[in-house]
């Protein structure tokens, strides 16, 4: 078993009845150290993953309006050669 200080490289499993009070003391504090970093490495992830998903919803409104602009927005007339966009008659060119 490789030593780093007074604990046990996690890579391996520390016999817990080897160590020292002082060593299962330290073992405990790197263990809930670990813990908290890995909690606040997911509340960053869980924040991104929210971020990218109000993006994406962003995204699909515009290429639906995008999409919905294309067929509904300008329509023909049969009188004049009129093209309608909106409200407002535009001269077709």
């Amino acid at each position: 078993m490789q030593w780093l200080g007074t604990l046990p490289s996690i890579s391996q499993r520390p016999d817990l009845d080897q160590l020292s009070a002082d060593q299962l003391r330290a073992l405990g504090t790197n263990l809930i150290d670990r813990a908290e970093n890995k909690d606040r490495a997911l509340v960053h992830c869980d924040v991104v993953i929210e971020k990218l998903n109000h993006e994406v919803a962003i995204l699909k409104r515009h290429k639906f309006a995008k999409r919905t602009r294309a067929l509904v927005g300008f329509s023909r007339f049969s009188s004049g050669g009129t093209l309608r966009c909106g409200s407002r008659p535009v001269k077709a060119k």
